[in-house]
C-alpha cells in the first residue's frame, strides 16, 4: 500500500490542501497597509466591513475537507482500484471548484472595495497543483489495474 507510487502522489494532494488552508489566498494593500486574506479567517480592515460573505469562506472550507477526507480514505482503499478512480475524478472536480471559488472570490471582493489592490497569494495553485498530481494517481492506478488483469489472463 505505501510503497506504490500512487499513495505517494495523494500524500502530496494532502499536503497541498493543508498549505491551500494555512498560506494566503490574496493580499490585497488598502491605504498603505497590507492585509493577508486566508481561508481560516481575515483581520484588520474585513472584520469591520460588509463586503466579506461568510458562505464563500464556508463553501470553500467543506470543499477542503471534503478533499482531505476522501483522498484519505482513497489511500486507505488500496485494494479498490476501480473505487479509487471513481473518488479520484471526485476529488478533481472537488480541487478544480476550490479553485475556481477561490478566483471568484478574491476577484469579487477586489471590485467591491475601492482603491484596493490584490495580488493573488500562493495558496490559489495548490488546488491546481492537486489536480495535475490526482492524474498522475489515477494514471498509476489504471496501470496497476491493468497489470492485475492481465495476469488474471494467464490463470
Amino acid at each position: 500500500m505505501w510503497q506504490r507510487i500512487q499513495t505517494l502522489y495523494l500524500l502530496v494532494v494532502i499536503v497541498c490542501s493543508i498549505l491551500y488552508a494555512t498560506l494566503p489566498l490574496a493580499r490585497f494593500t488598502i491605504e498603505n497597509e497590507h492585509i493577508a486574506f486566508r481561508l481560516a479567517g481575515y483581520s484588520g480592515f474585513f472584520s469591520q466591513t460588509a463586503f466579506v460573505d461568510k458562505g464563500y469562506g464556508i463553501m470553500l472550507g467543506l470543499l477542503l475537507l471534503a478533499v482531505l477526507a476522501l483522498t484519505v480514505y482513497m489511500i486507505l482503499q488500496f485494494k479498490r482500484r476501480l473505487f479509487q478512480v471513481k473518488a479520484g475524478k471526485l476529488i478533481m472536480l472537488f480541487n478544480i471548484a476550490l479553485a475556481v471559488i477561490s478566483f471568484f472570490f478574491v476577484d469579487n471582493l477586489s471590485k467591491q472595495l475601492d482603491q484596493v489592490h490584490a495580488n493573488y497569494g500562493a495558496a490559489m495553485v495548490f488546488p491546481l497543483l492537486s489536480v495535475i498530481l490526482l492524474l498522475m494517481a489515477l494514471k498509476a492506478i489504471q496501470r496497476d489495474e491493468n497489470m492485475v488483469r492481465a495476469a488474471d489472463r494467464f490463470r
